[in-house]
């Protein structure tokens, strides 16, 4: 094999929609999974990656920099607890909580899904 023969998929053919709450509901039900979409609000604002990653905590580890980069992502939980905890501490447009305190610019929209690939929650 060559490097010209190596081609990326088109999200269009992994994806069934370009939304990302219509996909993660779907991937959730195909996973029988707890599922979280994320997405930077407002990213390349003059926002530090720094204030994003205090906004939602997971993103400082080196496995979660895709979304820094890309502006949104996909996370999946065995428990509902755990992807509960995980919402818990993402600061949106609802502002700071009693589990995240961070009062800055950066906002990550964030919605959970269960395992029939239904919504659960959006921090907006």
């Amino acid at each position: 094999m060559s490097l010209k023969e190596i081609k990326a998929t088109p999200l269009s053919e992994v994806f069934k929609s370009t939304d990302g709450i219509q996909n993660l509901c779907q991937l959730c039900k195909d996973k029988g999974k707890w599922g979280m979409y994320v997405a930077l609000i407002t990213p390349n604002q003059g926002i530090s990656v720094d204030d994003y990653m205090k906004a939602a905590p997971y993103l400082k580890y080196p496995e979660n920099e895709s979304i820094l980069l890309n502006g949104f992502g996909y996370f999946f939980f065995e428990h509902e607890d755990d992807m509960q905890y995980a919402f818990n501490v993402t600061v949106g447009d609802r502002g700071p909580n009693e589990w995240n305190d961070y009062a800055g610019p950066a906002k990550v929209y964030a919605v959970t899904c269960g395992p029939q690939g239904v919504e659960v929650d959006e921090n907006t």
